[in-house]
């Protein structure tokens, strides 16, 4: 829903509250075999609120909780500066602008889960603190950011000490009301602190089952590399989303 709003005459002030409550159900056929079986029930995956608008004219914020998981979690908590022409200036807690499909908001991935890809984008680029600049046009897009520490770690796994930069650039060579033809590259590096150098790799098949057939942890990390890129097809009421991500993990002894 469009929730709460509200206006100043001249549009240099609004605001607007509003959420999102997403439940999933789980149940696993076939895992009877298997030395770790999946957790089956119920739950609460999302429970979000948000208040989001615009002060003089030009800065535009967002803030974004959730109090899933028996937790509550800071999700968005940002400024974006809008005053000038060519280019937005965003500083706080943010996606970083790696893999199309880590971008997209849950209320808007084609499935309940995200593909095999999140598995290496999502534990090191997930949201973070840091300063983002976007410059885009009807067709395209750059997008450039430097990022340190997440404000708590997004999913089991997630590395939350470090620091990281991240850039995308996206074009579409088509873009119209029925049809779009997107195409996009980005590129990014993580380098881990001290305190924190295990990185874990893993695919569940829910995100509630805890049934990992895919778990990989890589300790004595110093950094990690990504580049990717990406497809998407929208045609009316069909849409074809395709990504390939490459990393590269440097570790102490080699």
């Amino acid at each position: 829903s469009k929730g709460f709003q509200a206006k100043s005459a001249d549009k240099a002030f609004s605001f607007k509250m509003g959420g999102r409550i997403q439940a999933d159900a789980n149940g696993d056929v076939g895992d009877e075999d298997l030395s770790k079986q999946s957790t089956e029930g119920v739950e609460l995956r999302r429970a979000r609120l948000y208040m989001k608008g615009v002060v003089w004219t030009d800065f535009k914020y967002n803030i974004e909780a959730d109090f899933a998981d028996n937790g509550v979690s800071m999700k968005d908590v940002f400024l974006t500066y809008k005053g000038l022409d060519w280019l937005e200036v965003t500083v706080g807690h943010q996606k970083q602008p790696i893999s199309m499909e880590l971008q997209e908001s849950s209320n808007d991935i084609m499935f309940t889960e995200r593909s095999t890809v999140n598995a290496l984008t999502g534990p090191l680029f997930d949201r973070a603190i840091g300063l983002h600049f976007k410059s885009s046009g009807k067709s395209w897009s750059a997008q450039l950011g430097f990022y340190g520490d997440n404000m708590s770690p997004e999913k089991d796994g997630a590395v939350d000490e470090g620091w990281s930069t991240a850039s995308r650039l996206t074009y579409a060579p088509i873009n119209t009301e029925t049809m779009v033809l997107h195409l996009g590259t980005y590129g990014g590096y993580k380098g881990l602190s001290d305190s924190d150098r295990t990185v874990k790799f893993f695919t569940e098949t829910t995100h509630m089952s805890n049934l990992k057939l895919t778990n990989v942890a890589v300790d004595s990390t110093n950094g990690v590399g990504i580049a990717g890129a990406e497809f998407a097809y929208m045609f009316g009421p069909i849409s074809v989303q395709s990504e390939y991500a490459h990393e590269w993990v440097s570790r102490q002894n080699g």
